[in-house]
């Protein structure tokens, strides 16, 4: 089988758990695989480091010119060789330059993050989500259901995090801390700080550690020293990844995205459960929505229930771990790599078979 993989690297919604799933996929799946990377030369040379073949860039993923699809077709052109049967978009950016790409090769698009705010009404090829929160989404932004296919989860697992020693020294703490680890770079700043307030007035030396691309560190800083709490909050260095912090937290924390924000991301999460740490999130998450096991992660009612949960943690109390160790087992077996290298070729048959219709 020959793909052609298209990602925008520096698109938020294109992260770091999606190009996971890329490098799985070309690992997994037999036959030729290339990427076309929408951005510049530090997007294709991190690509490359990271182990993804990349055929060529194409700068500009903002599309001022409104011109990016034609580029895109010409580079296809010139390279494909006539061999190539499938194009697979990773991320939102990616998935609607689909729309003006004019190829006679299938066409499929992975998303995770949506912009809810972008009508897409022109999509004609199959589009999988992450979530059924992810498929109303993308009814909503004017797309026909008939393309939406059911929605699709998977994980690559991480060999190899730093030590507990490094990570440590990084974040400047000692073996004293206790931590939790916020997941959702644009989780709500006032959950997060309510939740440190809540925890610092129980008297628990509790610190809450961000995720590295934390979209509003700088409102949720300044609104924590205010009210002296400055000290409960630190941002994962760029030099740590989110995969080597959370694996040596008490506790694994999923907040809900600020109110104005509809990208609905899972994956982050996923990612999350799928370690040996206690995990958390309302029933208002969109993780809720995942199929067989997001109720399992987002089960929580309000906020009192996961500062109660997250003080459980703390203490070692055995409800926390025996709920963490069900999570993680669901997580492993309904996100493992052959279960989603399985449903992404099935998902590529039947938009074959829809083509052909």
């Amino acid at each position: 089988m020959q793909m052609l993989h298209i990602v925008a690297p520096s698109d938020p919604l294109t992260s770091p758990e999606i190009m996971g799933l890329v490098r799985l996929t070309q690992q997994q799946v037999g036959g030729q695989h290339k990427t076309l990377v929408i951005g510049g030369n530090v997007e294709t040379k991190h690509l490359r480091s990271c182990g993804i073949p990349v055929l060529g860039s194409v700068p500009g993923p903002m599309d001022v010119s409104k011109t990016l699809a034609s580029r895109v077709n010409r580079l296809i052109e010139l390279h494909s060789e006539g061999n190539l049967l499938n194009v697979i978009a990773w991320g939102w950016s990616a998935t609607t330059m689909l729309c003006g790409l004019e190829t006679s090769v299938r066409k499929i698009g992975f998303v995770d993050g949506i912009h809810h705010s972008v009508s897409r009404s022109s999509i004609d090829f199959a589009v999988i989500p992450s979530s059924w929160r992810g498929s109303d989404i993308l009814v909503d932004s004017g797309i026909n259901s008939n393309v939406i296919a059911e929605p699709l989860i998977g994980v690559e697992p991480t060999s190899c995090v730093a030590d507990r020693s490094i990570v440590e020294d990084e974040l400047q703490i000692d073996k004293t801390n206790r931590f939790v680890y916020v997941v959702g770079n644009r989780a709500s700043w006032q959950e997060i700080l309510e939740m440190v307030f809540r925890m610092h007035s129980t008297g628990m030396e509790l610190v809450f550690i961000l995720p590295p691309y934390y979209a509003y560190r700088g409102r949720l800083m300044l609104e924590a020293k205010k009210r002296g709490l400055g000290k409960c909050i630190i941002s994962t260095p760029a030099r740590l990844r989110s995969i080597d912090v959370l694996v040596h937290a008490d506790c694994v924390w999923a907040p809900n995205a600020v109110s104005f924000d509809t990208t609905s991301t899972v994956l982050d999460v996923l990612k999350a459960a799928w370690e040996h740490v206690p995990i958390a999130a309302q029933c208002t998450h969109p993780v809720h929505s995942v199929p067989t096991l997001g109720s399992n992660i987002a089960w929580a009612r309000d906020s009192i229930d996961v500062s109660s949960w997250i003080i459980d943690s703390i203490r070692g109390i055995h409800r926390a771990g025996t709920r963490a160790s069900e999570v993680n087992a669901s997580v492993r077996s309904i996100a493992a790599p052959s279960r989603f290298i399985e449903g992404l070729l099935q998902r590529i048959s039947a938009n074959a078979l829809l083509r052909c219709s």
